[in-house]
């Protein structure tokens, strides 16, 4: 998975050279020591990678060390965290920037899907049926992997609202060979749920084309 060989890894002395033009000592370290120090400053465990919904994917420190170090450690960054986002208003417009830059390294390696986390805060997460709608379409086209997680234990603290359309996801991910228009309809049968838990949720609408 690591483009650091556990044996004879050389230093790169034309990226990597310090000020006084000799190479670094890190980079002359065996390449499975090198990789433990990777995952230690790159991998997020057992918390998840957060992405900030204004600047994006903000990368750690040691990616920007130098080219060298930079292109052995991005596959561990990019393929060995959970990325998790908040969507205020159910935008997946952010997910949709960053993810193909980590997604691409995870299709290289067939690693496990993006995921995003919506939060429970109505302050920080406002109905959109709209905004929403056009999340679910875009999983359903595969224009994007990420997805509001199902119902599990590892999620008990999710407020109803984010299981319900968690499920909705589930439902869209068991339909992929159907044609948009009649996964469309059945979701609509659960917007009616949401709008139970909040009335905001009857607001807004997207025509099928």
């Amino acid at each position: 998975m690591q483009k650091v060989s556990n044996a004879h890894a050389m230093p790169d002395s034309s990226n990597d050279a310090t000020a006084s033009g000799q190479s670094s000592p890190f980079l002359e370290l065996p390449g499975e020591l090198r990789n433990r120090i990777y995952r230690m400053a790159t991998v997020s465990r057992p918390r998840a990678f957060g992405i900030d919904n204004h600047t994006g994917l903000t990368e750690p420190g040691l990616l920007l060390a130098s080219h060298r170090v930079r292109n052995e450690a991005i596959d561990i960054f990019c393929c060995e965290n959970i990325f998790l986002t908040l969507t205020p208003d159910y935008d997946a417009s952010v997910i949709m920037k960053w993810e193909p830059l980590v997604d691409l390294r995870r299709k290289t390696h067939d690693l496990g899907l993006v995921r995003a986390f919506i939060a429970s805060s109505a302050a920080s997460c406002t109905p959109n049926w709209t905004n929403l709608l056009k999340w679910l379409r875009s999983y359903h086209n595969g224009d994007t992997t990420a997805r509001i997680p199902p119902l599990s234990a590892a999620h008990s603290k999710q407020s109803t609202e984010s299981l319900v359309i968690g499920g909705m996801f589930t439902i869209v991910s068991k339909m992929m060979d159907q044609p948009w228009v009649k996964v469309e309809t059945l979701l609509k049968e659960h917007r009616y749920i949401l709008i139970r838990l909040d009335g905001r949720w009857e607001e807004g609408t997207v025509a099928s084309t």
